[in-house]
This record gives C-alpha cells, sequence and structure tokens, in this order.
C-alpha cells in the first residue's frame, strides 16, 4: 500500500525540494545528511521525492546577482557558473559588494555550478510535463524594444497545443477578429495547426491585422 500511495503522489503531484541557503558556510554538512538518506534508496520515493528531483539552490545569491547585474556592476546571465566585474560599461564596485560577490562566487558558483534557482524551476516545468512558450513582439530582441528585455513573458501549455489555439490565450478577442499570422526564429511560418514543441517553435511572434 506504501508503495502504492507513492507511485500515485509521484504521478498525480510531482515534487521539486529546492534546498536552499547554499550559500551558508556550514550548508555542505546540512546537505551531506540529506543526500545521504536518498542515496541510500537507490533513487527510489522517498517522502515522495526522488533524488534527482533535489535541486541545491541559493535564492539570496541569485536575487542579489540580478540586482547587481541589473544595476550594471556586473555582467551574469542566470544559471550560468560565474559573473564578470571587467566587462565593457560597468561600473566600479565598493569594498563591500565586491567581499559578497566573491562569497558567491566561492560558497556557491565555484562549489555547486551555479545557484540553482534556474534548475529548480526548469525541473518543475519538466515534471509537470508543460511546455514553456514565449510569444515575443520582436524575433531580433526576443522582446519589445522599448522595454528592453528579451523572453520577459513565458507562458505553460500543455502538450499538442497548437499556434491558433495558443494565440486565443494570449489575445482571445483579438486573434479571433484579425489574426494574420504567426513566426517562429530564423523567420519560420508557423500554419495555425502546428503542434508547439520545445525547442522546436515555442518562441512565436503573431502578426494581427488592424
Amino acid at each position: 500500500l506504501r508503495r502504492f500511495v507513492g507511485a500515485f503522489l509521484d504521478e498525480r503531484f510531482p515534487t521539486i525540494v529546492a534546498l536552499n541557503k547554499i550559500d551558508m558556510a556550514d550548508s555542505d554538512k546540512n546537505i551531506s545528511a540529506i543526500m545521504k538518506r536518498y542515496h541510500s534508496k537507490g533513487g527510489a520515493l522517498v517522502d515522495g521525492v526522488r533524488i534527482d528531483n533535489i535541486v541545491l539552490t541559493s535564492a539570496l545569491g541569485e536575487c542579489f546577482l540580478r540586482k547587481m547585474q541589473k544595476q550594471r556592476y556586473i555582467s551574469y546571465e542566470t544559471g550560468s557558473d560565474d559573473f564578470s566585474t571587467d566587462a565593457p560599461g560597468l561600473k566600479p564596485l565598493d569594498e563591500k559588494a565586491g567581499r559578497r560577490l566573491e562569497t558567491i562566487r566561492d560558497l556557491v558558483l565555484f562549489r555547486y555550478g551555479s545557484t540553482g534557482v534556474q534548475e529548480a524551476i526548469v525541473k518543475a516545468v519538466d515534471a509537470l510535463g508543460y511546455i514553456p512558450v514565449f510569444p515575443v513582439k520582436s524575433l531580433s530582441t526576443f522582446g519589445a524594444p522599448q522595454q528592453g528585455a528579451a523572453f520577459r513573458d513565458c507562458v505553460l501549455v500543455r502538450p499538442g497545443t497548437t499556434v491558433r489555439e495558443f494565440a486565443k490565450k494570449l489575445h482571445s478577442q483579438v486573434i479571433d477578429r484579425g489574426y494574420a499570422g504567426a513566426e517562429t526564429i530564423g523567420g519560420i511560418q508557423l500554419g495555425e495547426s502546428d503542434v508547439i514543441v520545445a525547442g522546436k517553435n515555442n518562441v512565436i511572434k503573431y502578426t494581427v491585422s488592424e
């Protein structure tokens, strides 16, 4: 019965565990203890969780890196294993911020390969079985130029969703009245009945007639 319930929960309510605060100096002890418990079960479910669905994260580190990136003190891309402080156009760091960044680099990025935040999100989407779709206004900038943000929007859809069905989810009245076409990266035209597939045509620009 226990195995049956575990299998049901795994299928119906897939769980991703984010072990946060890996930026703490003594976090490795707690991580080792937790991972040892799951390893001892040989990859089987433990409390409804598989070891492959455990992600080491530092939300605080990710937030600080993004803040420094936004304020143009560092060059950083979410999910990467390092950042740069000497790229063209960056502002000089003060001593306090510099020390904090070095701590994140040493305790998080060098030790674990990333802050884990993006990995946790990707695993959650994969566990749900959904497909991420990025509606954009420009296929050259992948966003709205006036906003200066690429891939600002992301919508999760069920497998089998077509280009036209997704358009209706975005702007039901506008699309129904003036749908004029859709295209993806490379200027490839998409048919209304084309099924959206991750990594193939899930970046979409819609054209609507006035």
